[in-house]
């Protein structure tokens, strides 16, 4: 087999990338993802192998996956996802590259545009002193998400009274988020 049949039979990511040693990849018919550590092309197709015992094989027409980006919640991040990061905005993706091996997650925020690193995004907003604030100055049946205000039929209705757990849960979110132990 020439190195030209070889190039074309070379297995390829499904954005046509080729597969390198190294890549973090989804092996067709493979249970999860894995780092390809080997390939081997020869008149039929080719073969990569994965650490953690994965293989697979196929053709110039199979497809090699790229693992989903996750956040720090667990869930795949996707172009037009609003995720939050450390910075406490929330940032539109509106791209996933690949760049030797790694992602790049590109989003836009207040007019800027800059690399995500998606171990830090979350798809739930995390908490803030300026969110702190705000639910501080509300009402219990607001802060519960209440829509509306009747005393008896809300879960938060108990003893010692729904004030008291409004202003305990303020104190907890205070403390978590200054990084003091709740037993202090």
């Amino acid at each position: 087999m020439s190195g030209m049949q070889a190039a074309g039979m070379w297995p390829r990511f499904e954005d046509g990338a080729p597969v390198d040693i190294g890549s973090e990849a989804l092996l067709p018919g493979g249970t999860g993802g894995c780092k390809v550590f080997r390939v081997t092309v020869d008149e039929f197709g080719w073969s990569a192998y994965g650490f953690g015992g994965r293989t697979a094989v196929g053709g110039p027409e199979t497809r090699v996956r790229r693992p989903p980006v996750l956040g720090r919640d667990g869930k795949a991040i996707e172009p037009g996802d609003v995720v939050y990061g450390e910075d406490g905005l929330n940032w539109l993706v509106t791209g996933i590259r690949w760049d030797k091996g790694d992602h790049v997650v590109e989003a836009a925020a207040r007019g800027e545009t800059k690399q995500l690193k998606p171990v830090w995004l979350t798809h739930q907003r995390p908490d803030s002193w300026l969110l702190l604030e705000a639910d501080a100055a509300k009402g219990a049946c607001a802060y519960f998400g209440s829509e509306s205000c009747e005393c008896g039929g809300c879960p938060h209705d108990m003893d010692p009274g729904c004030n008291v757990v409004m202003a305990m849960d303020i104190v907890r979110r205070a403390k978590a988020l200054a990084w003091v132990g709740t037993d202090e």
